[in-house]
């Protein structure tokens, strides 16, 4: 197999890809710089919409238009992870929601994942 210069995980970014595509994604924990988040995969139109709805209390579809367009101009939606139902186990053992339930964060910076969430 030739190398990956961009060190992203290819079976983790299908998962994204076809999150991105058609909307479903499994439940999964990645290990990002020592933490642990866990949710489902989303794809970025779920996840700009239920950011600007739980996150940010966007009430009107005007609004959540507006936020998408920010997100249509980058062409990168496959190098970043979207999660829903997203928590964060902290070093206490403790697990976090996140806000508005949704977390994103670079497929470059996953160290490592499993398929499954925490404490479901």
């Amino acid at each position: 197999m030739p190398e990956n210069p961009s060190g992203i995980d290819r079976f983790l970014q299908a998962l994204v890809i076809n999150a991105n595509r058609n909307g479903d994604g499994l439940l999964i924990t990645v290990n990002v710089g020592g933490l642990l988040v866990s949710g489902r995969v989303i794809g970025e139109r779920e996840y700009v919409d239920l950011y600007g709805r739980q996150g940010l209390g966007f009430t009107s579809d005007e609004d959540i238009a507006s936020l998408e367009s920010v997100f249509r101009k980058s062409a990168d939606s496959d190098l970043y992870i979207h999660l829903g139902d997203a928590r964060i186990l902290a070093p206490t053992g403790q697990l976090l929601s996140v806000l508005g339930g949704v977390w994103r964060g670079k497929l470059s910076a996953v160290d490592g994942f499993f398929l499954g969430a925490l404490g479901k």
